[in-house]
């Protein structure tokens, strides 16, 4: 009786650990899925410094709808 209820008690922690853990994951993956798109003029500040304003903005747009099609492309497999 001893070993059944130790062998609840770990599937319980397990369990308990594994929550905490797919939430953790589910807060990190939602964070850095929208980050590039929460502070744009930032990173075209920083990254696109270089071109005109237009033309940054349509390079940031390109590179975001890039990233877009490959995390769906990722989600599918």
């Amino acid at each position: 009786m001893a070993k059944d209820d130790k062998k609840v008690g770990s599937i319980t922690s397990y369990f308990k650990y594994l929550i905490i853990v797919l939430i953790f994951v589910q807060i990190v993956d939602s964070f850095t899925a929208s980050f590039p798109t929460m502070i744009p003029s930032q990173i075209i500040n920083e990254f696109l410094s270089s071109f005109e304003e237009n033309v940054a903005t349509s390079i940031f747009a390109l590179v975001i709808g890039i990233a877009s099609v490959g995390m769906y492309l990722c989600s599918l497999n």
